[in-house]
């Protein structure tokens, strides 16, 4: 019964999916779902989700940032809306676009542009990003939102201001509260807001007054997530990584039931392996997420954002189609699917063997 439920209700999911976006993007998401479970080599599917840095220069330094722990980027600068045309004009049949990368995306004086760009070629794509908080004024939601952004993620990490100093660099946790809580209760139009928080040593007990205090200001959602071990500094322990496990796993499981209570949507994706040794989520990003920097150049993911160290190519000289497929590409998954993992994937999370399935607490927009 309960089977029949489920295949009825994705029947009706494709079926609704079909009359949005059309019979070519719905049989392009059937391929993308299936080549996830079946990880070919040469992909005829379409990724679904494209990640777009469109700064790669930043307003803080958090502690736990790739921009603190391997150094910032050689080269940085904004991505262009000419850029952020031709790359967009190489794809076809996506979902979801994401405008964040290795910087504040705020700080990209075209980002309206380039969400109003992607609205008008694709009506249907959910647009978002990720910032940490500092230039999102009321207005700017507004202005957002009027050209068509659906999400943003504000990075917060912590729930009391001596904590936000320690972890982010800054005393303005109050006041990036404030414009939230403003947001939300403001007459005129806004993106859904959620509030993230990266499970660290410094906030494993603050996990529940994160979730109380998304449910104060009014957001949509509360976002965690575990530290990516890619990042960690390059000698010496890395302060922020969580030493006391089982403090994290009760005050995180408080958390979710605190949400719950409090009627508050709550997403945790788990990552690290210490905290939660039995959930692993296999690679997707080189079959259906690909990264592009703020140059236009193609990386295989938000883990390997350092064109200089890693690219695939460049998207302003050749189509992202023929790099899709491309050897580097190609070489890459087979090495995952053969339990090998690739030199540049080595500390990563995601690149363990397939065979231990895929077990996610997230929800299904990102990666089933």
């Amino acid at each position: 019964m309960a089977d029949s439920l489920r295949s009825k209700n994705r029947i009706s999911r494709l079926a609704g999916m079909a009359r949005r976006h059309g019979a070519a993007s719905t049989w392009n998401h059937i391929l993308a779902a299936v080549s996830l479970r079946t990880r070919p080599v040469r992909l005829v599917s379409w990724p679904r989700f494209i990640q777009i840095e469109v700064t790669s220069r930043c307003n803080m330094a958090c502690v736990q940032c790739s921009r603190s722990t391997l150094g910032k980027p050689e080269c940085q600068g904004n991505m262009s809306l000419d850029v952020f045309d031709r790359v967009l004009s190489g794809f076809k049949h996506y979902q979801y676009v994401t405008l964040h990368g290795l910087g504040e995306p705020l700080m990209n004086p075209q980002l309206e542009d380039m969400v109003r760009l992607l609205r008008q070629r694709s009506p249907e794509v959910v647009v978002g990003f990720n910032t940490n908080g500092l230039l999102l004024t009321p207005q700017k939601a507004i202005d957002l939102a009027e050209a068509g952004l659906d999400e943003i993620g504000i990075s917060l990490d912590a729930a009391t201001d001596e904590t936000f100093l320690r972890i982010r660099g800054s005393d303005k946790l109050r006041e990036i509260k404030k414009n939230i809580a403003t947001i939300v209760s403001g007459p005129g139009p806004r993106p859904k807001l959620a509030v993230t928080l990266v499970v660290m040593e410094p906030n494993i007990r603050e996990l529940v007054a994160f979730v109380e205090m998304a449910h104060a200001i009014g957001v949509d959602r509360a976002s965690f997530c575990d530290l990516s071990s890619r990042w960690k500094p390059a000698s010496g322990e890395d302060p922020m990584a969580v030493r006391d496990v089982e403090t994290a796993r009760e005050e995180s499981a408080k958390a979710e039931r605190r949400a719950s209570k409090l009627g508050l949507p709550f997403v945790y994706t788990k990552l690290d392996d210490a905290i939660w040794p039995d959930v692993f989520i296999p690679c997707f990003y080189l079959w259906d997420y690909p990264y592009i920097t703020w140059e236009g150049k193609l990386t295989p993911c938000c883990a390997l954002p350092y064109a200089e160290e890693f690219s695939l190519g460049d998207l302003r000289e050749r189509p992202f189609r023929e790099l899709w497929n491309g050897k580097i590409y190609r070489r890459m998954r087979t090495d995952l699917r053969e339990g090998v993992i690739p030199d540049v994937c080595e500390g990563c999370h995601h690149a363990e063997d397939p065979a231990l399935g895929h077990v996610c607490t997230c929800d299904d927009a990102g990666t089933s």
